[in-house]
């Protein structure tokens, strides 16, 4: 906090002129009462009361006849257009087939090739296994014109809270999370329409329509919810799929936000233990490849400098280790180092005393402390790797 210097709040433009009023203004180790109070601003079916569209859905009634027409028309085992191979790969275009995704190059460029040897061009629908979205209510409830009961057994499925959803706890930590409601209006919306055997129905019209719209990949974020019943999805679903991979490797003391200590005997037994997520794909003809990441914490401050956070690290640290490795070996002598950092360290030992900030005491400090940070993220991504 003591390095910030501004805040900034960005509106997107939209319908009417925005306003926005800051008051009580300050620091707070407590989240404080965000109950918001106003006009409700959300129908039962889950959309916006204050506008009116083409194809915005009139009654329960007419939604419930439209996803069973959906349903009906999504016939059993609906494949893609003509022209497209049964993995979704151009058939005008054929290279030796393996049984599995690989990469071609012709001699002119490189291509992915389907496990029929057909020419394949990804086009992929980033959470294209989630059924609909589930949104906070708490301290909006409000809001809605119609919020289920958390204990009401129909609507079960559409309800959860926020120590659920793996992208939150990543950020916020499962704590955070309990207790915070939140509902998926598009699978109430489904239960509505087909009771309990809703999932069995939102599978065959989703897998149906991404054939018939073209879509020959389930993208990025397709294990992203803890309930999304995913492989039983991929099993029947059969599009092909790209997985990311959860629970990245953490060691205790971190480095700087979900950075772990990347040198450490626990991280390279961590990542070989992440590593088995992948066990149940071995022999999978529909899996293209997999994300060992997706949004790390620590990449999103993109002025921080990974070394210099490892310096001023109060912790024992392997990587610290190897950074003071690392300045022994360019600088050889404590006098050759203090000249260039303009610094006066007794020793490299005093290396191991926290020092925060040390990237600004010399330009060559911050471009050594620069060179070791690619070390860092080096590491970080060749032991998983």
């Amino acid at each position: 906090i003591s390095r910030m210097n501004r805040v900034r709040i960005r509106l997107r433009p939209g319908r009417d002129t925005q306003r926005l009023t800051l008051f009580h203004f300050h620091l707070s180790d407590r989240l404080p009462d965000f109950t918001v109070i106003g006009d409700r601003m959300v129908d039962k079916l889950g959309q916006y009361k204050g506008m009116e569209w083409e194809g915005k859905t009139a009654s329960e009634g007419d939604l419930v006849a439209f996803l069973r027409e959906e349903r009906r028309s999504a016939a059993p085992g609906a494949g893609y257009p003509a022209g497209w191979s049964r993995y979704g790969g151009w058939t005008e275009r054929r290279f030796a087939g393996t049984g599995f995704f690989r990469t071609h190059h012709d001699g002119q460029r490189w291509w992915l090739v389907d496990p029929d040897g057909y020419a394949f061009l990804s086009n992929g629908v980033c959470y294209g296994s989630r059924m609909g979205v589930h949104g906070f209510i708490d301290g909006m409830e409000g809001l809605f014109d119609w919020i289920p009961a958390a204990d009401d057994p129909v609507f079960a499925d559409a309800c959860t809270t926020a120590d659920q959803i793996a992208e939150f706890v990543k950020r916020n930590g499962a704590e955070a999370g309990r207790g915070r409601r939140m509902v998926n209006y598009a699978r109430a919306n489904m239960i509505r329409a087909f009771g309990r055997d809703w999932w069995s129905a939102w599978v065959e019209i989703n897998a149906a329509r991404l054939k018939r719209w073209g879509f020959n990949t389930i993208g990025v974020g397709v294990n992203n919810y803890f309930d999304e019943r995913v492989m039983d999805y991929l099993a029947r679903a059969s599009i092909p799929f790209v997985w990311t991979l959860k629970s990245f490797p953490q060691t205790k003391a971190s480095i700087f936000r979900d950075f772990p200590d990347v040198f450490s005997d626990a991280y390279v037994s961590q990542a070989a233990t992440f590593a088995r997520q992948l066990d149940p794909f071995v022999g999978n003809p529909y899996l293209i490849g997999y994300f060992i990441n997706n949004e790390p914490e620590w990449l999103f401050q993109h002025s921080v400098n990974l070394a210099e956070r490892l310096l001023a690290s109060p912790h024992e640290l392997a990587s610290k280790d190897h950074l003071i490795g690392f300045l022994r070996r360019k600088y050889a002598d404590i006098a050759a180092l203090n000249a260039a950092w303009g610094t006066a360290l007794a020793s490299f030992a005093d290396l191991h005393t926290p020092l925060a900030g040390i990237d600004r005491s010399s330009e060559q400090a911050r471009l050594d402390l620069e060179e070791f940070s690619k070390i860092l993220v080096d590491q970080y991504g060749r032991v998983t790797s």
